[in-house]
């Protein structure tokens, strides 16, 4: 097991009319996630679907935070670099939706510093195309989509890219050492 420590998954999803409609909760439910994360100065895990206006919202508190990682990052490239323009200290983390080709996703993932990234598969539910879900066992798949779109490290490629994924994984969960 993994020594790290968190708040969340939290966050806010207006993706659509339903999840709209618990939009008040969401709220609620957000600032208790926070301010448990701010009193124990832990990260905390954000999930963010058609509502990154909230993020921006609470960045003053998300600033005080040591780590916010972005789980399956959705946000576009210019959202990601304000963040960390603005003092968050960002963590993206990006999935299959970067296999399965989508645009933004990928400009995403190119654009933003190296050692921000992160990888997942959000099992099971953001499955690769042709699968009925994700699985752990898919992110050598999402890895090797990065090396190719990075292309920035030469003939080890994979190799080392996935050893700095690694180590910004022990950095996102405040802890700069492998158990």
């Amino acid at each position: 097991m993994i020594p790290y420590k968190g708040i969340g998954e939290t966050g806010f999803d207006l993706y659509n009319h339903a999840f709209r409609d618990t939009e008040a909760i969401q709220d609620e439910l957000f600032k208790v996630h926070l301010e448990l994360a701010l009193s124990r100065q832990l990260p905390l895990v954000l999930h963010v679907r058609k509502a990154m206006h909230k993020v921006f919202a609470y960045k003053q508190a998300l600033k005080k935070l040591p780590q916010v990682i972005f789980h399956a990052y959705s946000g576009t490239l210019g959202e990601g670099e304000a963040l960390l323009r603005q003092g968050i200290n960002g963590y993206f983390s990006f999935g299959t939706s970067l296999v399965g080709g989508r645009k933004e996703t990928i400009r995403s993932c190119a654009g933003l510093p190296l050692n921000r990234l992160l990888l997942e598969t959000d099992t099971p539910y953001q499955p690769l195309r042709g699968c009925a879900f994700s699985r752990w066992q898919d992110l050598p798949v999402i890895l090797q989509a990065v090396s190719r779109l990075r292309g920035d490290f030469g003939h080890s490629g994979a190799d080392t890219l996935e050893s700095l994924i690694e180590a910004n994984f022990y950095q996102a969960y405040g802890s700069l050492r492998k158990p």
